[in-house]
Parts: C-alpha cells; structure tokens; sequence
C-alpha cells in the first residue's frame, strides 16, 4: 500500500488506449512491459497495465470465466423479452439522440483500436455461477507485478452489477439472487488482487486450492 505524508500520490482510472494487434500472449505482455515503463516514466505513483491483459475490454474479459452460463442466439427482432436494465433509463429520453447514435454503431464507448467489441455473444445464466479463471488472474498479477517490479500497483476487474445487466437469467429466482450469485463468484477474483501484495495469503490461498 502507498501512502505519502509529503505529495498527493497519482495514478490513474485503469483502462488506457490499446496498440493495435494484442491479440496473443506475447503481445500483450510486451505491451504491458512499455505502458508500464511509460507511467514510470512521466512519474504517476500507482501503475497498473492499462487493461491490456484483458485485451482492453473491461466487460468481454470475462467470457468463459464462469461456469453456469450457456451460449444462445441472439432474440430475434421484435421478439418479446425482458429489457435489460441499460437499456432502461430517463437518460435514454433525454439524451435519444446519442443513444441511437451509439446503437447504430454497436457500442455506447469508444476506444482507439477497436477493442471494445461491437457485439457480443448472447450469454444465459442456466445453473449455478462458480468462478473458474484462478489461473487466468494469477497470470495477470504476476505479469504487472514482474514489470512494475512492486506489489504497490492496481488491477482492474469489474463489478457485478456490470456484468449482471448482459447477461440473461433463467436459473436465478430472482435479479437480487441472481446479483449475488454474481458477486459471490467474482469474490475469488477480488480477493485474489487484493492479497496480490501479501505473500503469505498469496501461498495460502494457492495450497487452499489444491
């Protein structure tokens, strides 16, 4: 943890405009060595690797990090189904003009490269939400860890009720069960990050996975 008595420490929000090509491994590690180095260079206190081990997605990073989902096509026009909560909104009425606008393109965000995916696959909640990507997050930390060269860094991972709004349920008996069940499962994921800089609860939680 960084503290300071002298100077207000600086970082920043997390995600950072994607090169073009992070498309395997290898590229996205180079390209965490040079964004970190880059912080570094103009002097921000707290780094992290601008999203880039997650492709440069804050939402998509998730796919196939959970069990009980399935893939569906995707509703048919003008078929009848429940509006997802972020298609819902006064701010949809007054602002109609920018939200068919973003709609006509795909995506209400915009990021240089073309990371943020357009369209998405049609995912449904049909059993029990578990956590299966402990590998893939330990990958992450250890990857900004080994080029920040320190534990006082951040990683990014996003909240339930973010993900929740995306995906359709048919398992939960309700959206606050469903929310939950969310949040249980991505508990593993927060608290790995958070004991990233405790070597102690690091090894523990690895022989507690065994």
């Amino acid at each position: 943890m960084c503290f300071s008595a002298g100077n207000i420490l600086t970082t920043h929000v997390g995600s950072l405009p994607q090169p073009p090509g992070l498309d395997t491994g290898k590229k996205r590690i180079v390209a965490v060595r040079d964004v970190v180095a880059r912080q570094r260079e103009i002097g921000l206190d707290i780094v992290n690797e601008g999203e880039y081990t997650k492709g440069g997605d804050w939402l998509s990073y998730v796919d196939g990090r959970f069990s009980g989902f399935s893939e569906r096509a995707q509703p048919a026009a003008g078929k009848p189904m429940k509006r997802p909560l972020i298609l819902q909104g006064k701010d949809r009425e007054e602002f109609a003009d920018f939200y068919a606008y973003a709609t006509e393109r795909g995506t209400l965000f915009y990021a240089p490269g073309n990371q943020i995916r357009p369209k998405r696959p049609h995912y449904v909640c049909t059993g029990p939400i578990t956590y299966q990507a402990h590998a893939n997050v330990e990958r992450e930390i250890e990857t900004l860890t080994k080029h920040a060269g320190t534990t006082d860094v951040f990683l990014t991972s996003t909240a339930p009720a973010s993900l929740e709004v995306y995906y359709g349920n048919e398992y939960y008996k309700s959206d606050e069960e469903y929310l939950f069940a969310f949040a249980e499962a991505l508990r593993a994921e927060y608290e790995a990050i958070a004991n990233a800089g405790d070597p102690g609860s690091r090894s523990s939680r690895r022989s507690n996975r065994r």
